[in-house]
């Protein structure tokens, strides 16, 4: 299809178009005679399908409009190619996949605009009922690829995605390569095994789930929640990689200067509690997690966690995965943001890997690698400088197990002492982590043991065992610690400074109270106050010119050479030469006489005399001694 101008397609409405959505997902089929549908591309037999192609400057797809690409036997799904400068989706939806019980592939989706604009619960997907795999999404806006909710209450909230469900067929992948890219109401991308709509589970088997990747030269920005659905549940707008299955989930790469992660917005990857998480490696520049959705319901994350998808899944087996985070600049997690690898069953924790100039952690922020029965998390953080204020945490605390890791490798780690923030390797009921803190300027923090948190307490053994929190969250104070709250000393674990860092344990050095009076330093001697003053540099005195640095040999002055005042002077030399020389020419020979006196003239112009006549100098009378004492 190719149209000079633009294409418009109108549909039946929105309800109607969600309702086919949500019968494929349930039951694996659809009817190809509905007559909802805008258009449709089906492969029945052993034989490929077409591609459907649509080629126009600006293309729109509005109230309801339904396609559709099936694959109910053996040949592969057609594809759908668009392009188009403008490519906008309100409240309609496509899909390409493949039906139950078929065998061949899904068509795939290549997206070729300027710009790419969905709202209103508009969909965009491909999905495997079947042992075949979907197809992959791919999306290439040279300015932007905008998702948003506005409209009307829907079932389902704008996104893209691709889906395996009820059979063993991987689900494809998605690739943004854009400008910018907004996801804002509750929109998003996802990829998973298994089908959830609302709080409904509707199929707990699936192939393994598709990879995210997302390439914006510009920004990323992920914010917001979605309206309430008709389903009676809010979405976090997020990139979104989950699984429901024993399948693993899929990872999620984002390459952008600038990622924005608030208002309850996530980048997560999940599971339900069999298959295991996948990864989430992120490369910016700046990297910002702030603030959360509908009073705090809603917490903005980068987290790859195992057991959270209904609440706290204590029987989930999977693992975590993992975060790699690199912002060339900034990390900025704030306003009770979160970055975590949690596993609340007996799977493990993943890892959190920050390579940043800066880590920034204000108002009840965290970097999290909890675990409940699993191995412990290890986060390892390397930065030039780390803040932690008001509250704000770095924990891979345990419940059953031993307590996680933390490397930590900045040349300031810097808290304020009463804002009790801390970090944290503790364990409830197993052997505390270890800290490791190869820093060295280290300013707020405490290094603290059991038996002092306990004491400063004022709790029992028993009474501090059976805290369901991190003790030391309970102080006011910003304390590092690696504990065991019910076991020994054999199941304490280790806070441990390089040879090159502060420990706060030593404490500070008290300065004197008594301030000297640098007035009381310089003399007062009238008669060297009024004379000319002068500076003199001696050199160093063997001592460096900084603590840091080795005491060097004394280096050769150089003298000091004005060139104005030396070319005059040369000159000024020059030509009293030459008076002397004429002078000499025209002297008569004179006896030379020695002096034995000297007067002074009213001018104050001082003679040498060789003998006085009586009377012959007036003014040539003693002068009295100076009242200055000689030195």
């Amino acid at each position: 299809m190719r149209a000079a101008d633009s294409v418009e397609m109108s549909g039946l409405g929105v309800e109607g178009y969600q309702q086919i959505v949500i019968k494929y997902l349930v039951s694996g089929t659809t009817d190809p005679f509905d007559p909802l549908f805008t258009f449709f591309n089906a492969s029945a037999g052993a034989g490929s399908g077409g591609n459907m192609t649509i080629d126009t400057p600006t293309l729109l797809f509005n109230n309801g409009v339904v396609g559709s690409g099936i694959t109910f036997g053996g040949g592969r799904g057609g594809n759908l190619i668009i392009r188009a400068n403008t490519f906008e989706m309100v409240g309609s939806g496509v899909n390409n996949g493949t039906a139950k019980e078929s065998t061949g592939a899904g068509g795939s989706m290549t997206i070729d605009v300027n710009r790419l604009i969905m709202g209103d619960g508009s969909l965009l997907g491909t999905t495997s009922y079947s042992s075949g795999p979907s197809g992959n999404i791919n999306v290439k806006a040279a300015e932007s690829v905008e998702l948003s909710n506005r409209g009307p209450r829907t079932v389902v909230s704008t996104g893209i995605s691709t889906l395996s469900i009820g059979s063993t067929g991987p689900a494809g992948n998605i690739n943004i390569d854009t400008k910018r890219l907004s996801l804002s109401g509750g929109s998003a991308f996802t990829l998973g095994t298994g089908v959830l709509i609302g709080r409904l589970l509707f199929s707990q088997e699936g192939g393994p789930a598709g990879n995210l990747t997302v390439k914006a030269t510009e920004s990323v920005e992920i914010s917001g929640i979605s309206p309430l659905l008709t389903s009676g549940v809010q979405n976090a707008s997020g990139l979104t990689s989950g699984t429901l299955s024993s399948s693993r989930g899929g990872d999620i790469r984002i390459d952008t200067p600038s990622l924005t992660v608030r208002d309850g917005g996530i980048v997560s990857t999940s599971s339900l509690g069999r298959g295991d998480v996948g990864n989430i490696t992120v490369n910016a520049d700046r990297i910002l997690v702030s603030g959360s959705g509908n009073n705090g319901l809603f917490v903005s994350t980068i987290d790859a966690s195992v057991g959270k998808t209904f609440g706290t899944n204590p029987n989930a087996t999977a693992n975590a995965g993992s975060l790699n985070l690199t912002a060339r600049d900034r990390l900025t997690v704030r306003n009770g943001a979160t970055v975590t690898v949690q596993a609340t069953g007996t799977g493990r924790a993943g890892n959190i890997n920050i390579v940043a100039d800066a880590i920034a952690l204000d108002n009840k922020a965290r970097i999290d690698g909890t675990t409940v029965s699993g191995t412990g998390a290890n986060i390892n953080l390397q930065a030039q400088n780390i803040q932690l204020r008001r509250g704000s945490r770095i924990t891979t605390d345990a419940g059953n197990s031993d307590g996680g890791n933390i490397n930590i490798n900045s040349g300031i780690l810097l808290a304020l002492p009463q804002e009790n923030s801390d970090i944290t390797a503790n364990a409830r009921t197993a052997a505390g982590g270890r800290v490791n803190v190869n820093v060295p300027n280290v300013f707020g923090f405490s290094a603290t043991s059991r038996e002092q948190v306990r004491s400063r307490l004022n709790l029992s053994d028993a009474q501090f065992a059976a805290l369901q929190v991190s003790p030391t969250s309970l102080l006011e104070s910003s304390d590092i610690a690696a504990i065991s709250q019910s076991g020994g000393p054999a199941l304490q674990g280790t806070v441990t400074f390089s040879s090159s860092g502060v420990n706060p344990a030593q404490g500070l050095v008290e300065l004197p109270q008594n301030v000297v009076n640098p007035a009381a330093l310089i003399a007062a001697n009238p008669c060297i106050e009024g004379a000319e003053n002068e500076f003199t540099v001696t050199g160093r005195g063997g001592v460096p010119p900084s603590p840091n640095d080795s005491l060097a040999s004394a280096e050769t002055p150089f003298p000091w050479i004005e060139i104005e005042e030396e070319g005059r002077r040369k000159k000024e030399e020059g030509r009293r030469e030459e008076e002397g020389r004429r002078e000499e020419g025209e002297k008569t020979t004179r006896e030379v006489v020695a002096a034995i006196g000297w007067v002074v003239n009213e001018k104050g112009e001082v003679t040498l005399v060789a003998a006085e006549a009586a009377g012959q100098f007036p003014q040539r009378t003693r002068r009295p001694d100076s009242v200055c004492q000689p030195r």
